[in-house]
């Protein structure tokens, strides 16, 4: 039941997606796609079983993590404030770094595949560009876990994952525009830079209040 699992998962998407477009409906949607996404995560549990030594299943698992975390702090900010959901919201942008770590070990494991996406145009090289953004992972994910610089550094985090998709995945949709990979990859990376930007934002507004 592939193509009915994957139309119905395309269809809940849609729904849900446009849920959190409306204020009313934005929490229940947020909680409901956390909810849908952690199913995601799971699928990932049996390859990193069946290949414990590889690390691109552990690299799906929490690139897909990341999704749920930031779900569950939307409706951690979307819930009353005093609520034990909102008392929830400071930790919870606090595991997102832990994402961030593993961000940076595909980067480290995998430099070479990382440089060939570096445009080669930019200077000084793509290696460089490659090792820069692995150091730049494992340094904001060690701000946003000890809470040091936490703003500062999700804020350069969401301008570095955007820089991304501008970057990298545009020109490679407009490049080729009937590679279904390339409209995945560019899906994926909008989803993470939502991610990053909605925990960039809730960093911010946990210290507020």
């Amino acid at each position: 039941m592939r193509t009915f699992l994957a139309c119905a998962t395309a269809f809940c998407e849609l729904v849900l997606g446009a849920g959190l477009l409306w204020r009313r409906t934005a929490r229940i949607a947020a909680l409901l796609l956390t909810l849908f996404f952690t199913i995601f995560v799971l699928l990932w549990v049996p390859p990193i079983l069946a290949h414990p030594g590889v690390y691109d299943g552990y690299g799906n698992f929490f690139e897909e993590l990341s999704l749920v975390i930031a779900g569950a702090v939307a409706v951690a900010w979307l819930s009353p404030i005093g609520s034990r959901w909102s008392r929830a919201l400071g930790p919870l942008t606090r595991l997102y770094g832990v994402c961030v770590i593993s961000y940076a070990l595909v980067h480290f494991f995998n430099l070479r595949a990382a440089a060939s996406y570096v445009p080669a145009w930019i200077p000084p090289g793509q290696m460089f560009w490659a090792v820069t953004t692995a150091i730049c992972f494992a340094l904001a994910a060690a701000a946003i876990l000890t809470g040091i610089l936490a703003g500062l550094a999700s804020r350069l985090l969401t301008a570095m994952i955007i820089g991304f998709e501008l970057l990298i995945w545009v020109p490679f949709l407009i490049k080729s525009p009937h590679d279904h990979f390339i409209w995945a990859g560019n899906s994926i990376s909008i989803a993470l830079c939502g991610a990053v930007w909605l925990i960039s934002d809730a960093i911010v507004a946990s210290r507020k209040r």
